[in-house]
């Protein structure tokens, strides 16, 4: 993966790949667990975590009822927003806590189990 982002010569493209699965993103441990279970079984060149798909506006008020199935998504029960007006009353949140700290937390955990040499975007 190095040698080709430098330009150099490589023994095949890197190749990597990502997708949600909506039950196990629910969690740190569940998001990491799968990454690095796709990671050993394809033996990707990169990582791209999946994040939780609506994790980012959890952060601000959504919420929704988990999915129970990999592939269909969860179902959203309430929304922050109704309008565009509505992005003015959005305050500033901090990235270590709630959905974004779980994302965090899957990060480390995804680093710890595949060590320093494995790159991560």
């Amino acid at each position: 993966m190095l040698a080709a982002l430098r330009g150099h010569p490589v023994d095949r493209v890197p190749l990597s790949f990502w997708q949600h699965h909506f039950v196990a993103e629910n969690s740190a441990s569940g998001l990491a667990a799968e990454t690095m279970r796709l990671w050993r079984t394809f033996d990707w060149d990169y990582l791209k975590p999946q994040s939780r798909a609506q994790g980012f506006a959890e952060m601000w008020g959504l919420t929704y009822r988990p999915s129970t199935d990999r592939a269909l998504e969860f179902v959203v029960t309430e929304t922050p927003l109704a309008s565009a007006a509505d992005v003015a009353r959005l305050a500033p949140v901090d990235p270590r806590r709630g959905a974004l700290g779980e994302q965090l937390e899957a990060l480390r955990l995804i680093r710890a189990g595949v060590g320093a040499d494995n790159p991560i975007i």
